[in-house]
């Protein structure tokens, strides 16, 4: 039983690390279309072409602390699963027998993280109509789980190496992980301002929801093992909620157990700038305001105790399924199987986030500099956890291709550097290098890709003179791109 929520942790990990935190490759130029719209629903009109279609892009991000593989990166860990040990099977002081991979734990006084999303969009477009204005349209698959933080009781070498018969003391914590869909339209209009264009959006979203899943400890639970088939509880506060298709069945499937509505918000000024450029671009945005209601298959359970309560976990080992878990878990501490239950349905909050962009055109060139924040709003623990990103992105941005080097400090914490490269219609990046290419401590990484379509050329003199007379422009044409 030590091992199960490390294991948890790893199976996380390993399942999702094929899908990112921001994908700023695929969303800060002005050939980005579509998929801008999702660090800001009014940067459509910024975008360079009269239309943009978006066949598929996918992408995801993961950071841990709670355990590591070495020496390893993404790719070597995914072709290697069968060659990892336990590094408690080899002596510190000798180097690890060739073709093996050693599991780490963090330090048992360390507080501990989990950090994970990915996306799949599947098809959108955005569309300029002229006059200053945008429509838009797409579908979007996506998963987040996470926790800000684990009390060090609960890494798993602070379990494993305090004697049974020792009490310990577990601070709170909180967690959550939610999975879903979004159908979504997005307008967009432009008005003239002082300096430049004032850019005002909104993209509106119906949602779906699939698995769920939230924990939140509020207090300071004495624990103590009398036995190593026993557990002894006091002081729960603790509130735990899952909706799941899965729990009972014996072959996962992908339903829906529940719907919601979102909504961003956001704003984008240009400053000077001519021949449909700018020289300055300035955007904000709330993104991710929303919920989803989860009645099928949900359970909301409280668990509250005062003196200490013997969890028997021999009463588990015989469970082919997650379901009777709860009942059981409910009857050993509370005396009822039932006395948990207190609701068949919950809310989960979407991952709500301020949206803070900073584009410069470095004059008469293809570069660009951007900033970009994304900064987490604290919500309560029936949320999806997303991580806080500032990231300051240099960039080459032409029709026919670009390339990024984005440097992100990740949760205030973690410094990443990036890459990504568009080349025509096609879009691959990451913006955690370290996790890819490197060799050494791997507890994360980052990884998207997308193909698309837009107009083979710049556009029509029309719609190109309209574009910069709206900048303040002289309607220069451009030349199309010669093979």
């Amino acid at each position: 039983m030590k091992f199960i929520f490390s294991i948890l942790i790893l199976m996380l990990g390993f399942l999702c690390n094929l899908q990112g935190q921001a994908q700023l490759g695929s969303r800060l130029e002005n050939y980005s279309g579509v998929n801008s719209l999702l660090l800001n629903p009014s940067s459509g009109l910024t975008h360079k072409l009269a239309w943009d279609v978006n066949l598929v892009s996918a992408g995801a991000f993961l950071q841990t602390n709670y355990a590591y593989v070495r020496p390893t990166n993404l790719f070597h860990l995914l072709g290697n699963l069968t060659n990892i040990r336990w590094s408690t099977d080899f002596p510190e002081d000798r180097p690890l027998p060739d073709g093996l991979l050693a599991l780490h734990f963090a330090p048992k006084e360390k507080r501990s993280f989990l950090r994970l999303s990915a996306d799949v969009m599947g098809p959108g477009a955005l569309v300029h109509l002229g006059g200053g204005h945008s429509v838009g349209a797409y579908y979007r698959v996506r998963a987040m789980a996470g926790t800000p933080g684990l009390p060090p009781e609960l890494n798993h070498n602070f379990i494993n190496d305090t004697p049974s018969n020792l009490g310990i003391e577990v601070g709170p914590f909180k967690g959550s992980a939610l999975s879903w869909s979004e159908i979504a339209a997005n307008y967009s209009i432009q008005l003239e301002s002082a300096t430049g264009q004032l850019s005002l959006g909104a993209t509106v979203k119906y949602l779906t929801g699939y698995e769920s899943f939230y924990v939140q400890s509020n207090s300071i639970v004495p624990a103590t093992r009398p036995g190593a088939d026993s557990i002894a509880l006091a002081n729960l506060d603790l509130k735990v909620a899952v909706a799941s298709q899965n729990l009972d069945a014996t072959n996962f499937s992908i339903r829906s157990t529940g719907s919601g509505f979102g909504i961003d918000l956001g704003a984008t000024l240009t400053i000077g700038g001519s021949d449909g450029d700018y020289q300055y671009k300035f955007g904000a945005a709330l993104i991710d305001l929303g919920y989803i209601r989860f009645d099928q298959s949900a359970q909301r359970h409280v668990l509250q105790n005062e003196p200490f309560s013997l969890l028997n976990l021999t009463r588990f080992e015989e469970l082919t399924t997650v379901d009777p878990a709860f009942e059981i878990i409910s009857d050993e501490l509370l005396g009822s199987a039932e006395a948990s239950l207190v609701d068949e349905s919950f809310v989960m909050l979407l991952p709500a986030a301020l949206s803070l962009q900073a584009d410069a055109h470095i004059y008469e060139s293809k570069v660009y500099v951007n900033a970009t924040l994304i900064q987490r709003i604290p919500l309560p623990a029936n949320s999806a956890y997303r991580s806080n990103l500032l990231a300051i992105t240099p960039r080459f941005e032409h029709r026919w291709f670009s390339a990024m080097l984005p440097l992100s400090l990740v949760h205030w914490r973690h410094l990443r550097l990036g890459a990504s490269m568009r080349l025509g219609f096609l879009v691959l990046g990451s913006d955690n290098l370290g996790g890819i290419l490197g060799r050494s401590e791997f507890g994360g990484a980052d990884i998207y890709a997308g193909i698309k379509l837009n107009p083979f050329y710049l556009g029509s003199d029309k719609w190109r003179q309209d574009k910069s007379r709206r900048r303040g422009g002289g309607g220069k044409g451009v030349k199309c791109y010669e093979f």
